[in-house]
């Protein structure tokens, strides 16, 4: 009962001050190191140290507590030598004499070897000998007890701290710069939400507060990119905690509001909130209220997650996504390259097509890459099994008949790689080939390296050429290795054969070369299937049967470029095999090194 009337009786004034001191584990104080602000000349002397010397006798004249002289703003001071969370601080005070010198003074907690620390609490009542602070796991190296304002002596007969050595390292928001909207006062700065206190008293003044915006938002500028694991948010707690409602939590690159969404806060019930993000990148951490005018206060704000090494890997986040259809807006293409790795649909973080026969999705990666792999995070609330028989097909064609990469035969988790062994293209597609079906990627993450421009020397140039045939005679074989890329085959000749089975064009390099890459340029005015599964061959043998560096499956583009990977060979053939065929080649190019 009496716990109680003085509660009331104190109220918001002491609301970190408690009746029942909770004093379990370890008392860490005993490890650091006290100082203060001067020392009473007395025998014994009554040095900082004695405030940790175990001794909880409250008679200054029969054990010595530490005492300051009368000073300005004294102070008393702990280096706990590492970085806690603190639960909670005991204070013993002297009782002989002078009790009510303690008022007033002020417990801080923090980083910071001064002493203008975040404030865990104030002690408002100095009656009793034994004052219990409670500080809700704030974080810092630094203990102090300080009487502001006013000249004072400082005598504390014992200083006890309990808490756990704080993992505060991986809290990523204590690194950063935070901005608001507005400041309704200068005490409720941007600031005051990463501090490490997480009292959720306004009045303490450790908490941001814009003013009543539209809309109200508060960032925090992380000055590197990181792959955000979770968010924690701890909201005001003696006052209008409902204003935090539909408040959403963004992450991402742009120093403006309008990153992908981690989630959004539906409930604050709780004072603490933990928004999970599944690796997320970004260097900027939004809390945005859209849509209405309020006020925003935010007690403290902490952010856990690992630094991006390599930001560029990712080529997806760099291109162009499109789909069949969407669902909804929000399930728009460009949810599946947001960053955002959420497996639930409902926070708006996935691609979703309608009921389409094919269903697909795809990629404009703005250049050439050679793709290593491919990773499909599919959605986990719902219908995962809609992935299943998905083809991934990467190639230079901007339809969905690229070459196939691999395919989805099991959803049995949500993330999906597949790799594509250097293929070569600017389109990635997600296909569900051969039946209605509705597609949900909840992100796409392509990894590989960008197809350089050929500088080398185009050894083609050098050789003789023969073909199985001729169709005219200004068709001959040489005019696939003239130098002219004229697609147009009544503007300049190409190389044409007759309908033969099979139809072949022949290159001798007249020595043997480790071969890089062929590039076939096309005929483009017509006919340009007829190159379809035609194949490049490189080798030794003066015949049609040497091994295969590549299939044409593409003839979208003019120009096609195989891979040969070091092939060796003297001779390099392009045959159309199994059916009778015109083969009609503009241009020959090959380049590699003389062996």
């Amino acid at each position: 009962m009496m716990c109680l009337l003085l509660l009331l009786a104190f109220g918001a004034i002491a609301q970190a001050q408690r009746c029942d001191p909770q004093t379990e584990g370890v008392n860490v104080a005993r490890l650091g190191i006290a100082s203060q602000s001067s020392t009473y000349v007395h025998d014994p002397m009554p040095g900082p140290e004695r405030a940790l010397d175990g001794n909880n006798k409250v008679n200054a004249m029969i054990h010595p507590c530490s005492h300051t002289y009368n000073d300005f703003e004294p102070w008393w001071r702990v280096d706990l030598k590492k970085t806690y969370a603190v639960n909670s601080v005991v204070i013993v005070n002297r009782m002989d004499c002078c009790s009510e010198r303690l008022e007033g003074a002020q417990v801080r907690i923090g980083n910071s070897a001064d002493n203008n620390n975040p404030i865990c609490g104030t002690i408002s009542d100095a009656s009793q000998a034994t004052i219990t602070l409670f500080c809700n796991g704030m974080v810092g190296r630094y203990l102090s007890v300080v009487i502001s304002g006013r000249q004072e002596f400082l005598t504390l007969c014992e200083v006890e701290v309990y808490g756990q050595e704080s993992d505060d390292k991986d809290n990523l928001a204590r690194l950063g710069d935070a901005t608001q909207s507005s400041t309704y006062r200068p005490e409720y700065n941007a600031g005051a939400a990463i501090d490490g206190n997480k009292v959720t008293n306004m009045m303490l003044g450790s908490c941001s507060h814009t003013n009543n915006d539209n809309p109200a938002w508060w960032r925090l500028d992380l000055k590197k990119r990181y792959k955000v694991d979770k968010v924690v948010i701890v909201n005001r707690g003696d006052c209008c905690a409902e204003r935090l409602l539909g408040a959403q939590i963004h992450i991402g690159n742009s120093a403006n509001n309008n990153n992908p969404i981690c989630g959004g806060i539906n409930s604050v019930s709780e004072a603490t909130i933990t928004l999970s993000c599944h690796g997320m990148e970004g260097q900027y951490v939004s809390v945005v209220i859209p849509g209405r005018a309020e006020n925003l206060q935010l007690c403290e704000v902490e952010v856990y997650g690992q630094e991006v090494k390599c930001v560029a890997d990712n080529l997806a986040r760099l291109g162009d996504a499109t789909q069949s259809s969407t669902y909804r807006p929000e399930y728009n293409a460009g949810a599946a390259i947001d960053g955002n790795k959420g497996t639930n649909m409902m926070l708006g973080s996935c691609s979703h097509t309608n009921n389409d026969n094919p269903a697909w999705w795809r990629l404009d990666l703005k250049k050439r890459y050679k793709v290593d792999k491919v990773v499909i995070v599919n959605r986990g609330d719902c219908c995962d099994e809609r992935l299943l028989g998905a083809q991934i097909l990467i190639g230079n064609s901007a339809n969905n008949n690229n070459p196939i990469c691999g395919g989805i035969d099991s959803v049995s988790e949500a993330t999906i790689t597949l790799s594509c062994h250097g293929m070569e293209g600017q389109y990635v597609s997600v296909v569900i080939p051969g039946r209605a079906e509705n597609l949900q990627l909840c992100e796409v993450e392509v990894y590989g390296q960008e197809v350089k421009a050929i500088t080398a020397v185009n050894v083609a140039r050098w050789g003789s050429v023969s073909q199985s045939s001729t169709y005219r005679p200004e068709y001959s074989a040489e005019t696939a290795i003239d130098g002219d890329k004229e697609t147009n085959i009544f503007m300049h000749p190409c190389a044409h054969t007759n309908p033969d089975n099979p139809a072949w064009w022949q290159l001798d390099l007249k020595t043997a070369y480790m071969i890089e890459s062929v590039v076939i340029v096309n005929r483009g005015d017509c006919c340009s299937e007829r190159l379809l599964g035609a194949q490049i061959r490189v080798g030794n043998s003066p015949f049609h049967n040497n091994p295969v560096c590549g299939t044409i499956t593409d003839v979208s583009e003019t120009t096609i470029t195989l891979s040969c990977h070091k092939m060796e060979g003297r001779y390099v053939s392009v045959v159309i095999p199994g059916r009778a065929e015109y083969l009609h080649i503009c241009e020959v190019e090959v380049y590699g090194v003389k062996i």
